[in-house]
């Protein structure tokens, strides 16, 4: 079956499939680097991702601006536009 060969060679031949969703996400963070999300203080379209992260129980820096905030950061950012994530050294 392919998927089952797919998730053994990605994840490894003892583990397989069966690894958690969190432990899988833990080892490919580990190659990746650290999870940063960017947004506002509000639950707007980036509140999925945060709920995704939670409940997948991934490490991450919730980062919330103000709207005050913004105006100044918004120049810095890549797309001009938020939410942002950063997985290690790429956004």
């Amino acid at each position: 079956h392919f998927g089952a060969r797919f998730c053994e060679a990605r994840f490894g031949p003892r583990r397989g499939c069966r690894a958690s969703v969190a432990d899988r996400a833990s080892a490919s963070m580990a190659a990746t680097g650290p999870i940063k999300l960017t947004y506002f203080g509000i639950e707007g379209v980036a509140e999925k991702v945060r709920l995704a992260l939670v409940l997948s129980g991934i490490d991450f820096e919730d980062e919330r601006i103000a709207f005050d905030q913004w105006q100044a950061m918004k120049p810095t950012t890549k797309y001009g536009q938020l939410p942002m994530m950063k997985i290690g050294d790429a956004e």
